[in-house]
């Protein structure tokens, strides 16, 4: 196991041969005797060493693994509509969780979302203030009760949507609901309400 105070001789000497090799020193050189040749021999390395990381992270220790972009990017609250919609393909919760909340989601993104197999991912939709009435009306008769008590938690849905909610079959959503309810309504009447 490698840490944060492996000495680095001991992590060249784990690492997957073809990284090792890509990350053997280039010797040192003055700006001034710096070549061309040197140049193009670092920018190979470095690209070899680059599309090692990328692509052969079983070996690879914890330490030179890639970023989660496609989180970032999920998380990231001025990523174009039409760059969600193509992380929207991932496998991965976390980055579905992220989309489906982020508000510059595009409707047709969260429709089919909407009908995503893991709860964790609708639920999410339910934290987006900008998705659709017609989505949130449909996620109220979600199978799932964390879906369900998403929407009654969230002030910016519809007061109907919340309405309905107060009669959910789970007693922890429709009381969610009606505290999410009396919230509003004090809010609305400029009076301060403690939950």
């Amino acid at each position: 196991m490698f840490s944060v105070f492996s000495h680095p001789v001991q992590i060249m000497k784990r690492m997957n041969p073809q990284l090792r090799e890509a990350c053997i020193p280039m010797p040192v050189v003055a700006l001034e005797q710096l070549e061309w040749s040197c140049l193009e021999e670092l920018k190979n390395k470095l690209n070899k060493m680059i599309s090692v990381l990328a692509f052969d992270s079983q070996e690879t220790p914890p330490l030179y693994k890639v970023s989660h972009t496609d989180l970032n990017l999920a998380n990231n609250q001025t990523t174009a509509a039409d760059i969600l919609d193509h992380l929207s393909a991932s496998d991965d919760v976390a980055v579905l969780e992220a989309i489906a909340a982020n508000a510059n989601t595009a409707n047709s993104t969260l429709q089919r979302l909407s009908k995503h197999s893991n709860p964790r991912v609708r639920a999410a939709i339910c934290e987006n203030r900008f998705a659709p009435f017609e989505l949130l009306n449909y996620l109220c008769s979600d199978r799932h009760p964390d879906v369900r008590f998403g929407l009654a938690e969230n002030p910016y849905v519809p007061k109907t949507v919340l309405e309905q909610l107060i009669g959910d079959e789970n007693p922890y959503v429709a009381s969610r609901a009606e505290t999410t309810l009396k919230r509003l309504q004090c809010e609305r009447n400029n009076n301060v309400l403690f939950f």
